[in-house]
């Protein structure tokens, strides 16, 4: 299937929630560690976009404008 022409199908809502999730932590260890961790927390949600959520995220806003221009 790696290869495959089949679409796979996801929401909208399961993707934004994947990409709330590491941002939540991220807010949530600089609030809570009053600057003391707040490089390594913004380096790892850096990493975390590199790796994983900015792929999520053109992927949700390609939905969202094809919803909006094309329907």
């Amino acid at each position: 299937m790696k290869y495959s022409d089949t679409p796979v199908a996801a929401s909208v809502s399961e993707s934004l929630a994947d990409i709330f999730q590491p941002l939540y932590n991220f807010i949530s260890v600089v609030k809570d560690s009053e600057g003391e961790n707040a490089a390594s927390a913004f380096r790892e949600c850096k990493e975390n976009f590199e790796s994983y959520w900015s792929q999520t995220l053109c992927n949700v806003m390609r939905a969202l404008n094809n919803i909006r221009y094309q329907l």
